[in-house]
Order: structure tokens, then sequence, then C-alpha cells
């Protein structure tokens, strides 16, 4: 029997042995991971983890390095590692009106060139460099660099200004700065370049003006206005970049920026971002030519973009609602101005109907054009912007819809055409000059003609009003340079 059980177990195994061999190449399991998903967050005292797993069960683990930011404690003592902050004493500090929060208000009697703020002074947050904190000739022979910390939300008007041997600012990776005051690091000239945190929404005026050394500006998404000459006579600034974010950009913003490169496509010579590249039209590659087609990307166009095109004689725009909306810094930046005619989708445009969806005409948008002879603004317009159909010498005829409450200055200056218009009783303001130098305009017919009041506060009789070519008398001749409010009675 005991041979037999032997001999059995001998063919079994001789059974599998063959069966082994006839598949010498079994199927071998691949695993297919999923995404990473973190296990435990890492720290500045410790590496964190991530996992990722497999359909079959199986886990893959990999460490995440740890953060090189701190969570700092009212003590600026980091409350994780308990690093402590080596921050610049001395400075002087000023207590908000409510008393949450200080400002760094100046140097004190710091002597170290390289300023670092702290996060917390006597227990509460440092929320802001006070304005002209630093803006003293004193400083001049020893302020170098400074880091702002993370919990500063803005930075005063003239903060930094004439600190001429500023060469460095640098900000905190989860830095919480919204706003750069105006004039803050005008005449920073030793200041070459600046990497602008992500939380920045608002750059004021002046703000690098004549940082002759800045030669590079990196901007984030988040900035949505740029105020006047905020870049101005930077000399040497090369690149910079601006988001598709912006909403507001000043006058002259980059006047005196000579070596700032630009962007030419189609003749046109343009700046902005990886996201949007043709945000902002600088000026034109070509001055002789005849004809500019406006992108349908392009909300900006600079100062004199256009000055020196004097053959221009076509300007094609994408859309009219865009048009409305586009931002020019003053007449030489409308190619309007140059070239008189206006196309869309390649049609000439003579009579305009502005589209339904504007709620705004922008400023100086229509100004020289003399191709149109009548202008409709449709109900849904609130605000004619200063100078939108100035010297369109062409325009016969303008239907104004009773939406419209602000006719803005020299809204239609030399509209020398024109010979009637009606004022809707939406109407309760009409700027400085908007019917000036209109020569045949003899008829101004008021639907609301109580109420009105002219300058600082002259108020006119109604029935001065009533009498369309009183009231023409009034707008184009005897008060034309005066602005004009209406109350209700």
């Amino acid at each position: 029997m005991k041979k037999l059980f032997v001999t059995l177990s001998v063919l079994v195994a001789l059974i599998c042995l063959l069966a082994a061999c006839e598949n010498e190449s079994p199927n071998v399991h691949t695993h297919s991971y999923g995404e990473w998903s973190v296990t435990r967050e890492s720290t500045c005292a410790r590496k964190g983890e991530e996992q990722r797993a497999c359909s079959c069960g199986e886990y893959e683990a990999r460490a995440i390095p740890a953060v090189k930011i701190h969570t700092w404690g009212t003590d600026n003592i980091c409350t994780v590692c308990r690093l402590a902050l080596k921050y610049t004493k001395g400075l002087s500090f000023e207590l908000s009106d409510d008393g949450s929060y200080y400002s760094l208000s100046g140097i004190g009697t710091a002597k170290e060139d390289e300023i670092v703020v702290p996060f917390y002074y006597e227990g509460k947050p440092v929320k802001r460099i006070a304005n002209s904190a630093f803006s003293s000739p004193k400083l001049d022979s020893f302020v170098t660099a400074i880091a702002i910390p993370d919990i500063v939300t803005e930075i005063g008007p003239s903060a930094f200004a004439h600190c001429t041997k500023l060469e460095t600012v640098t900000f905190g990776e989860k830095s919480g700065l919204e706003r750069i005051g105006s004039s803050a690091f005008s005449q920073c000239h030793r200041l070459q370049a600046i990497v602008l945190p992500d939380s920045l929404t608002s750059i004021e005026g002046y703000a690098f003006h004549n940082c002759v050394a800045l030669s590079s500006v990196t901007m984030p998404k988040s900035v949505t206005r740029i105020g006047e000459q905020a870049f101005s006579r930077c000399e040497t600034l090369k690149s910079i970049t601006l988001p598709d974010s912006l909403i507001e950009i000043g006058f002259e913003v980059f006047e005196g920026c000579s070596a700032l490169r630009a962007t030419v496509f189609e003749n046109g010579e343009y700046l902005g971002s990886d996201e949007n590249p043709y945000l902002y039209l600088r000026g034109v590659a070509d001055t002789t030519v005849t004809s500019f087609r406006v992108l349908e990307t392009t909300r900006f166009i600079g100062k004199d973009a256009f000055a020196d095109c004097l053959k221009l004689t076509e300007v094609h725009i994408p859309d009219l609602v865009l048009w409305c909306k586009m931002q020019l810094e003053g007449f030489t930046a409308n190619p309007l101005y140059m070239a008189k005619n206006l196309y869309v989708d390649g049609e000439l445009v003579t009579h305009l109907e502005i589209p339904s969806t504007v709620t705004r005409i922008a400023d100086g948008a229509f100004a020289g054009c003399t191709s149109i002879v009548s202008v409709s603004i449709p109900m849904g317009v609130t605000e004619i912007g200063t100078a939108a159909f100035s010297g369109c010498t062409a325009l016969q005829s303008v239907l104004i819809q009773e939406s419209v409450l602000d006719i803005g200055d020299f809204v239609f200056k030399g509209c020398t055409s024109m010979t009637s218009v009606v004022i809707p009783k939406s109407v309760v303001s009409i700027g400085s000059g908007a019917f000036r130098g209109c020569s045949l305009l003899t008829a101004v017919t008021f639907a609301n003609a109580s109420g009105w009041r002219i300058g600082e506060g002259m108020h006119m009789p109604p029935a001065d009003f009533t009498d369309p070519a009183k009231a023409a008398e009034y707008l184009t001749s005897i008060y034309y340079d005066s602005q004009w409010k209406r109350t209700e009675e």
C-alpha cells in the first residue's frame, strides 16, 4: 500500500511538471495605479506622504518633502517647528485706529541694511506698510533689501519712494498682499527685478515710476488694475507680464519704457501673457500701413499707438460689443482718429447701431470716425463715455433711448453736421463741452425740463428747457463748458 501511495505521488508531481512546461509564459499582473492622494500633510517639521492604489488592492506610497513655509504665532515663533523668526529689531510701528493691527511706520532705531519685517508686533498682526514709511533721504544710505511677510495686505503710498539703494523686495509664498499704493517704489534706482505675489489685485499710479534699473516684472493673474504711469520712465524694463485678468490700465503706464519688448503680430506690437499675448496694443510696427485689423483678444490700446500712422484709412474691428469696451489712452490711441473709416465684418459703418448688450460706450470709442452719419443707442446703455463721438463730423442724427443716465464730457464735441437731438428723461447729467462746436445744432429737446442746474448750482427755469432753440443755445454756446445736473423736484 505504501509503495502504491509513493507511486501515485510521483505521478501527480510529473503531471504538474508537464502542465507547467506547457505554460512557460503565464499571465503576469501589471499594476494600474490611480491618482496620488495625500495621506499625511507635510509641514515645516516633517515630511508628508501620499499613496495610490491598484485595482488589485496593492498600494504604493511616496514621501512629500517638508514645506519651507512656517506657521508663525503672535510671538513670531513657528507653532509647528518652534523656529524663531529672525526679524529686524528696532523698527517702528503704529497701531490702527480700531486697535486690531499694526502698520510698519518707519526704520526706527534699526541699523541693518537688509530689513525683515515681523509677522506680529506686540501680539498683533503687521498688516500694512505705512505711507512714506521708508521714504526719507536718511534711508538712502543703507536699506538694500526688504522681506515683506505674508500677513501684510497693503503697501502704502510712497512707502519706499526714493530708497535709491533698495535692490531686492521679496514676498512669501503665501503672501496676502492685495494693493501696492501710489509711488510705493518710485525712484528705487537699483531695483532690478520683482516678482509680485499671486494675491495682488491693484497697482496704483506711479508705483514703480523711474525705477531706472528695473528690467523684469512678473505680474500674477490676480491683478485687475494698474494705475497711471505705474511703470513710466523704467527705461531698462525689457519684460513684463500683463495678465488677462486686467480690467483697467491707467494713462501712460509705460511712458518712457524704450527697452520694453513686444510681441509683433499682423503689424501690431503687443504686450500680454502666455494666456493672451495680444491684450495690450502698444504700437504699430510699420507706420506706413493704410489698413489695420484690431484683434478679438485686444482690450487696451496705448497712447500714441497710431500717432505716426499718417496713411491709415481703414480700421477693421471684429465686434461692436468688444469695441464699446475698448480702453484707449487718449485720442492718438484710437486708430479712428487717423483712419476716419470704421469697418465691421468688412462693411463700412455709416449707420451705427450699438448692440443691446452694451451698458457703457467707452471713452473715445468712435472719436474721429467720419464714416458714421447716424447713431442709435439702445435701451440698456446707461453711460456714454467721454468724447465717445467727438469729431464725428458727418454725424447727423442721434437716437438716445431712455436708459441713458450720463452723457460724458465732450461726447459730441465737433459734430458739425448734427442739427437736433432729444435728451431723454432718464438723463441726469451732461458733461462739460458735450455739444461744444456743434455749429448746426439748433434744436435740443429735453424730455424732462425740470430740475436742471448748471455748474456749481445755478438752477435753470424749466421754461428755458422747453424751448429747443434756447436749450441748444445753452448747450452749444452760453454754458457749453459747464457741467449739467438734474435733480428730482
